[in-house]
């Protein structure tokens, strides 16, 4: 009895026993190793729009291209003006008019054919509009020759600032200097629209060309302020002035001093000294209509 007691339980723990070990059996691995989930693909990286505030950034434009080609658009215009523009600043309209009144009419039509809206930069657009007042200028002189002033062409029927006309919209010479050009800030710009007359700032010898433009603004305001007939001239305590700066006195500084100081920043270092200590009494210039021609 107890021999069979002992071999029934001996049975049962062997039982139990393979039971056990069944459940501790790891499962048989795949042949086929399971697929790894994919990481997630890179995001392509978003292009950031460059801002002029964006420090280092070069904003994209087509300056490069826009600007060789506005360049281009003007070189007609100063291949007459270095014909014609003596080392005075004084002006051929003779033989100008006699040989090349076509070539400067198909210069300003070809401005005309200009949008300017459509040009790249503002240094584009103020040497477009600067030429344009110039070529108007001279074209209206050529058409008029001879005549001694252009204020010969100032009356109540007719008003050659205010009636003769450029481009599709008729834009007088008046509203080019005063609603497009004085508008983008720059008083420089005095120096170089030209009323064909020797009091004005001298007409340069060349056009005035978006790649230059700050270096030729600088270099023609230089040479009419340091002409003591129309820029400015020191006699002890008193300084005379172009009238410029009494007509559009704003442009340059709120008062006399102010105007004073910016001229003194494109004269000789003695001058510009006693320009800006103060003190002085402020005059203006005889301003000359006469023709500024040889």
């Amino acid at each position: 009895m107890n021999r069979r007691l002992g071999l029934l339980i001996v049975v049962v723990t062997l039982a139990l026993g393979c039971k056990g070990g069944e459940e501790n059996v790891p499962a048989p691995k795949s042949k086929s190793p399971s697929a790894k989930p994919k990481a997630p693909a890179p995001k392509a990286p978003v292009a950031k729009t460059p801002t002029a505030s964006d420090p280092g950034t070069k904003l994209p434009s087509q300056s490069t291209s826009t600007t060789a080609t506005s360049d281009s658009l003007h070189a007609p215009f100063s291949a007459l003006l270095q014909r014609y523009v003596n080392s005075r600043n004084e002006v051929d309209y003779a033989g100008w008019k006699a040989n090349d009144e076509q070539a400067l009419k198909k210069y300003v039509a070809a401005l005309a054919a200009v949008d300017p809206a459509g040009l790249g930069n503002q240094a584009e657009r103020m040497a477009y509009w600067i030429n344009a007042y110039n070529a108007v200028t001279l074209k209206a002189m050529l058409e008029f020759h001879p005549i001694q002033s252009i204020k010969d062409k100032v009356s109540e029927s007719f008003n050659v600032w205010d009636d003769y006309g450029f481009g599709p919209k008729k834009l007088s010479l008046n509203t080019i200097e005063h609603k497009l050009l004085r508008p983008m800030g720059d008083p420089r710009i005095h120096a170089a629209v030209n009323c064909a007359s020797t009091g004005c700032p001298p007409l340069r010898a060349e056009a005035y060309l978006a790649s230059t433009l700050d270096a030729q603004l600088t270099d023609n305001t230089r040479t009419w302020l340091r002409d003591t007939t129309r820029g400015v001239r020191l006699s002890g305590v008193t300084v005379a002035v172009s009238k410029i700066f009494e007509w559009y006195g704003a442009d340059f500084g709120a008062d006399h001093q102010a105007r004073l100081n910016w001229i003194a920043g494109y004269v000789g270092p003695s001058l510009a000294r006693k320009l800006r200590s103060g003190g002085l009494r402020f005059e203006t210039l005889d301003y000359g209509w006469a023709l500024n021609k040889q």
